[in-house]
């Protein structure tokens, strides 16, 4: 973060004489992006913790080539971190600020869209969690899906012998479709 604010302040904000925030900086990077890294670092952001890129390039609607760009694009930025570069590899946010500097400069209804396309990439791959399914669903104001995975996932949980959980997954599975 002190060379992303060392490069801000030499690149515009010294010139401006205007204070140095580390938002700013982050959005500053984050605006020179070309328009498909934007995208991913976006869903990226929206996904609330580590992606698998697979699901993530199918989010994005790009091939994974061009992912694999966009991600390397990001990395180098250090705005996301990967876990390598294979499609069943994850990608996650640099840090907390970058998510949230994301958040802050995103409408209600981007960040239901992009919950919406990370359902969708997460559903594509066959094999995604059921749990982190319904979070994205609600995000996305389907509620009916989200419920639907909530369910799948409680009844995991309780199978596991994870009957805190069950009970937390069963309650929100309620509250998105009553009875």
């Amino acid at each position: 973060f002190f060379d992303v604010l060392v490069r801000d302040a030499l690149a515009a904000r010294a010139d401006r004489g205007a204070p140095l925030h580390l938002e700013d900086a982050l959005w500053d990077r984050v605006r020179r992006l070309d328009a498909g890294a934007q995208r991913v670092l976006e869903l990226v952001a929206v996904s609330g913790g580590p992606i698998v890129q697979q699901a993530a390039a199918r989010a994005a609607d790009v091939e994974f080539a061009t992912f694999g760009q966009h991600a390397a694009t990001l990395r180098a930025a250090n705005l996301v971190r990967t876990s390598g570069t294979r499609p069943a590899d994850l990608i996650e946010p640099y840090h907390d600020r970058v998510r949230a500097t994301i958040a802050s400069h995103r409408t209600a209804a981007e960040v239901r869209r992009a919950h919406e396309r990370i359902a969708l990439g997460l559903e594509s791959i066959g094999r995604a969690d059921p749990e982190a399914l319904a979070m994205h669903w609600q995000g996305a104001g389907e509620n009916d899906k989200a419920a639907a995975y909530a369910t799948q996932a409680a009844e995991r949980a309780y199978k596991a012998l994870a009957f805190d959980r069950a009970a937390q997954l069963y309650r929100q599975t309620l509250v998105m479709r009553p009875p």
